[in-house]
């Protein structure tokens, strides 16, 4: 069955285009097809025919550009076209900052979390932390892409610019920043009984309840109060604590990282290692429930409104016991 792939017109000898041919000869072989379309066919066809040909004055370009690139930086060894070693700088630009920021990225959602920057300190929210909107975080992030920007910071730091497009990336996305927040800057401890007798109750339980309120998914969230909170809000507190709903995240406690589990010899495997996750995550979130509830049982059993109200209950059960056998006498 015949070629549906035409013959080309031969090379004409003295044309530009077999001067090019000749100067490129000392190059490996390298086996290629010609097919009748864009410019490669265009060029050979009008070589062919017109007897024109612009790969001369393209190789000199290059060849200059070469030449300035190896005087201006230092160099990776490459051959140029001319056949001799010679040391192009790698260029700047949209390119390497895009290399520079998939490999920020890769470091910044690692499962374990390990030398992971922290977003909160790089847009300049340390003191909100994640209690930040995402108004706040916005207005932040503006502000510091203004001073990180490659194009308007003299020392073109473009490292900082990408902590900056990482960070505001990790904070508005809100599985993200719940994941990184359930790992950071947490304080699971439960005050000791005997830190917490009297007065020292409502600022030391008062201090844990408030930490660990940000994990509820309800908001706002009722806190103990003090000694003048009435009986009812104090009673409203703890009925939503014993069913408090935690949104905390385990994710980047998990045994298997996301590029372990990418890395998979097949889906098989894959789905093993995000269940293992799975599995672990779980765990970990039901023993972190059992702290929360330990939490407020403490609390509860220590809470000075609820120690005076338990005496005076039990002193009028004690009074009505005793005016019921006074009535039999």
């Amino acid at each position: 069955m015949a070629s549906s792939v035409p013959t080309l017109a031969p090379v004409r000898d003295g044309t530009a285009f077999g001067a090019a041919v000749k100067q490129l000869s000392g190059f490996p072989k390298a086996v290629a097809r010609c097919v009748p379309a864009g410019p490669a066919f265009m060029e050979h066809w009008r070589a062919a025919m017109v007897g024109e040909f612009s790969v001369p004055d393209v190789m000199a370009e290059l060849e200059a550009e070469s030449a300035t690139a190896v005087a201006e930086e230092a160099p990776t060894a490459v051959l140029n076209y001319s056949g001799t070693a010679a040391e192009p700088p790698a260029k700047k630009g949209k390119k390497q900052r895009t290399k520079t920021r998939e490999a920020y990225r890769g470091l910044s959602t690692t499962a374990r979390g390990q030398e992971m920057a922290d977003p909160y300190e790089t847009l300049g929210l340390i003191a909100k932390r994640w209690r930040a909107n995402s108004d706040e975080i916005t207005l932040a992030y503006r502000k510091k892409v203004m001073e990180t920007h490659p194009d308007k910071n003299a020392e073109r730091d473009e490292a900082a610019f990408v902590r900056v497009q990482e960070s505001y990336e990790l904070l508005m996305n809100e599985e993200r920043r719940r994941i990184f927040d359930s790992q950071y800057d947490i304080d699971d401890s439960i005050p000791e009984p005997a830190a917490i007798k009297g007065a020292a109750f409502y600022s030391v339980m008062g201090a844990a309840f408030e930490r660990n309120a940000r994990w509820s998914i309800v908001q706002p969230v009722p806190l103990l109060g003090d000694a003048s909170t009435p009986m009812d809000q104090v009673d409203a507190c703890y009925e939503f604590w014993n069913t408090i709903t935690s949104w905390r995240n385990f994710a980047m406690s998990a045994e298997y990282s996301e590029n372990e589990i990418k890395s998979a010899q097949d889906r098989f495997e894959r789905r093993a290692m995000q269940q293992a996750n799975e599995t672990q995550a779980k765990k970990l979130k039901a023993k972190d429930n059992e702290r929360l509830f330990k939490l407020v049982s403490v609390a509860f059993e220590n809470d000075p409104r609820i120690v005076r109200r338990r005496i005076a209950q039990e002193v009028e059960r004690a009074r009505a016991k005793q005016a019921e056998e006074d009535a039999r006498k």
